[in-house]
């Protein structure tokens, strides 16, 4: 059965705050702006609920942080299939789409199609260093 977004007032507006952003949000921030929309606080865990059902549904994807807490994005057309991230900080980068269909067309000779998204976990220059 596929999932189903209700269209209450408050995710018409998280909508629109992501539409209206070109970066990553964390929850304060969406709180902030829920804030300086309607002039009224809206509790977190109310927003976190909203989130999860927008993520559920294909709306919105959920980034890890370095501090281990998420971000999330408005998922596009263009948005990559393909990530990796840190398992130490957790920094996340997308693979971008033409290395992406070199690796689809490898999994091709081997009578494989790729279906899914792919998490991929490894270690960043960064951590390789510490």
């Amino acid at each position: 059965m596929a999932k189903k977004l209700n269209n209450t007032t408050n995710k018409k507006i998280i909508l629109e705050i992501f539409q209206n952003s070109d970066k990553p949000l964390i929850v304060e921030d969406i709180s902030k702006k829920m804030f300086e929309k309607t002039g009224k606080k809206m509790i977190l865990s109310t927003i976190y609920r909203n989130l999860k059902n927008m993520e559920d549904v294909g709306i919105l994807k959920k980034i890890f942080n370095k501090d281990g807490s998420y971000m999330y994005i408005l998922k596009g057309e263009n948005s990559s299939k393909a990530e990796i991230e840190c398992r130490k900080c957790h920094k996340t980068v997308e693979i971008k789409e033409d290395t992406l269909k070199e690796a689809e067309k490898t999994l091709e000779k081997l009578g494989f199609s790729l279906s899914e998204n792919i998490h991929l976990t490894g270690e960043c220059e960064d951590c390789k260093k510490i």
